[in-house]
């Protein structure tokens, strides 16, 4: 059971994380917005470029998380790999470091 626990404490680190650049992508989309009331009135081809950028920039943002997603699989199953070689002892201890070590620390060793 504990092993669904801290599975579901991941996810919601990560949907935390998703949340949180899709607010920053939306607050930009806002700012943008608001820029371009200042340029009344707006012209067809601006408004198509505007369309253009929001959904480059949408792109980029998927294909970010989309590479982020397949790297934790990745190392999901390095991690999972090593422990299945490795002696019981050193499997716990790596699971509760993997589980108790917060994602800055991990990714600074």
């Amino acid at each position: 059971m504990a092993n669904l626990q801290e599975t579901e404490k991941l996810d919601e680190e990560i949907f935390s994380f998703v949340r949180k650049t899709e607010d920053e992508a939306l607050k930009a989309a806002r700012d943008f917005t608001e820029a371009l009331r200042e340029w009344e009135p707006v012209e067809l081809p601006v408004v198509h470029r505007f369309l253009d950028g929001i959904f480059d920039f949408t792109d980029k943002v998927m294909k970010t998380q989309r590479e982020f997603a397949r790297k934790m699989v990745h190392e999901s199953r390095v991690m999972a790999d090593r422990l299945d070689k490795g002696p019981p002892e050193a499997r716990t201890q790596a699971t509760h470091r993997a589980v108790t070590t917060p994602h800055a620390k991990r990714t600074a060793a």
